[in-house]
C-alpha cells in the first residue's frame, strides 16, 4: 500500500479535491450559504451571489457551462440580494425588492421564467406574486414563501 497527498489518485490531483477545499474554506469563514455535493454558493457581504463547482446546467450563474472550482460572481446579481437556494442543478435568489431570479437547469420550468431551455444566468421568476419572504428550488419545481405565511410553487 502506497501512501498518496490528498486528493491524488495514481500521482493526478482530482477536481473533487480542490472543490472540497475551497468548500471547506468557505465553511471556516462562515461564508457559505447554500450548497449540494456538486456546487456551492454563497451571499457576500455586499449582497452579491458567488458560485463555484460543476456547471454542466448553467447553475452557477456566470454565463457558461463550464466548471469552475474556484467561486466567481452570478451573472447580474453583484448586489442587492438578500437570500439565495440552490436545488437540483439550479439556484435562486432573492433581492432586497422582492424579486427572485434563478438560473441553470430548467427541466420542467423549474426556472418560471416561461421558457424552457436552460438558463446560464439569472432570469426572472414572472408568475410570482409580491411579498417573497424565502425561495427553495426543488428537483423539478420551485416554491416560495411569502411574507403572509403562504406558498407558492411553479
Amino acid at each position: 500500500m502506497t501512501s498518496e497527498s490528498p486528493g491524488k489518485k495514481n500521482g493526478r490531483t482530482g477536481r473533487p479535491f480542490f472543490f472540497c477545499l475551497n468548500l471547506i474554506r468557505s465553511v471556516l469563514q462562515r461564508r457559505i450559504v447554500q450548497h449540494r455535493l456538486e456546487e456551492a454558493c454563497r451571499l457576500t457581504a455586499g449582497g452579491g451571489v458567488r458560485c463555484l463547482g460543476d456547471n454542466h446546467y448553467g447553475q452557477l450563474g456566470n454565463g457558461n457551462t463550464t466548471d469552475a472550482y474556484t467561486a466567481g460572481d452570478v451573472s447580474g446579481l453583484t448586489t442587492g440580494v438578500t437570500a439565495i437556494s440552490a436545488g437540483d442543478d439550479a439556484a435562486c435568489a432573492l433581492s432586497g425588492d422582492g424579486t427572485v431570479r434563478c438560473w441553470g437547469n430548467n427541466a420542467d420550468g423549474l426556472l418560471g421564467s416561461g421558457a424552457s431551455a436552460l438558463s446560464t444566468v439569472p432570469v426572472t421568476v414572472n408568475s410570482l406574486a409580491t411579498g417573497i419572504a424565502a425561495v427553495a428550488p426543488g428537483e423539478d419545481f420551485s416554491c416560495v414563501l411569502t411574507t403572509a405565511g403562504g406558498v407558492s410553487c411553479i
